[in-house]
């Protein structure tokens, strides 16, 4: 929209609203040098939700530190105006691309005040890498609940004093945690949070089994209040995807052993790329014990190269979910190892309904399989492939 147009608006509706009863706003800025005086018909009070696109024009790289500063300083004036006339805004996202830093945006969110703000994502692309300290004003919003890290943000590589045991942000008040992009296994980013009323966290993380098992060490003192785990994990190296030299995989109850003391667990959820772990009754049984209110349990994934996961869970298993966890209502396995004339034996061993209503595999079970599941270990359970 050109000046001249803006111009016009501005005559029509003075200092008031544009959309008076607008509740979502997406806005895309390309220049440093916008308008500050456009934007602030668009801020109604009855906005809830406002996601902004902050993009450099292609002939501005490389980028000029009076450039840069002219960022900085329009993104500070943008953030206390959206505070101040929005005051009832919940959800707040930044897309950023080119030069621009995280701490360009973290900064000034911070300064603000955002009263009713709940819910904060900062995306990229952008090619500069995201440093903890980037991260850290944002620890001063005490009534965030769900911070989110999106894609295509690159995790810088931490060293020096401290980077290996970093001194935790607080985050009194946040519940969701969700990190898109890949983070390496070994990067201080997975325990720099501490949040006592987390509950949900989702991350990406590359890296080997060593690695993820040490972050997961802090996590039940960093988040004690943690229900819903969604890991995706990758091992994109040459040797990732081999078994040890024994022969014999570690068992995946082993690699999250430090999470089985979150007895509160309600759903865990790990997607697999290029790795080799086992998965057997005697694991399935130590999830069952250790997270009796599980609703929500998979294990899903593919390797490309190397060896397998080994998955050998069977009735045993099944049976140790169907006795230690009666709200499993969801259960999505690679592989189950079942045979129809094992269920056959079996005597209904079922004393109470049981919520199992959804169990999948890769390529689908089949319907006898399904039908005698249902009669024997979980009455809910769907028989349709």
């Amino acid at each position: 929209m050109s000046d001249v147009s803006w111009s016009s608006i501005k005559q029509l509706f003075g200092d008031s609203p544009i959309f008076p009863n607008l509740r979502k706003m997406e806005w895309q800025v390309v220049e440093a040098d916008f308008e500050l005086g456009t934007y602030l018909h668009l801020f109604t009070p009855s906005l809830r939700t406002v996601v902004i696109n902050c993009r450099i024009a292609f002939q501005q790289i490389p980028l000029t530190q009076q450039y840069t500063d002219t960022w900085s300083a329009r993104l500070r004036s943008l953030t206390h105006d959206l505070s101040s006339r929005v005051p009832q805004l919940t959800e707040l996202t930044f897309c950023y691309g080119g030069s621009l830093t995280t701490a360009q945006f973290s900064v000034p969110i911070s300064l603000a005040h955002f009263p009713s703000l709940r819910s904060l994502t900062l995306s990229g692309p952008t090619r500069n890498e995201l440093d903890i300290h980037d991260l850290c004003p944002l620890s001063q919003l005490s009534g965030l609940e769900s911070l989110t890290l999106g894609a295509n943000l690159t995790f810088a590589k931490q060293d020096g004093p401290g980077s290996l045991n970093p001194v935790p942000m607080t985050f009194p008040h946040l519940r969701n945690l969700v990190f898109f992009s890949p983070c390496p296994a070994s990067s201080p980013f997975l325990v720099i949070f501490a949040a006592p009323e987390l509950h949900s966290l989702q991350f990406n993380i590359r890296g080997a089994f060593g690695d993820l098992r040490h972050k997961c060490i802090a996590w039940p003192r960093l988040f004690p209040s943690m229900a819903f785990i969604t890991i995706y994990s990758s091992n994109t190296q040459p040797e990732y995807g081999e078994a040890p030299s024994s022969g014999e995989p570690e068992s995946i109850a082993s690699l999250f052993a430090p999470l089985l003391q979150l007895h509160g667990i309600r759903s865990f959820s790990f997607m697999y790329y290029n790795m080799c772990f086992k998965v057997d009754d005697d694991a399935v049984a130590t999830f069952s014990r250790s997270w009796p209110s599980l609703e929500a349990f998979s294990i899903t994934g593919h390797n490309s190269k190397g060896n397998s996961p080994r998955f050998l869970v069977g009735i045993p298993g099944l049976l140790s979910l169907a006795a230690g966890c009666p709200d499993l209502s969801t259960l999505y396995m690679t592989r189950l190892r079942i045979d129809t004339e094992d269920i056959e034996q079996l005597r209904p061993s079922i004393p109470k309904q049981h919520s199992l209503r959804r169990l999948a595999t890769r390529g689908g079970l089949e319907p006898e399989a399904l039908r005698l599941l249902s009669d024997k270990i979980f009455p809910n359970l769907s028989v349709t492939p």
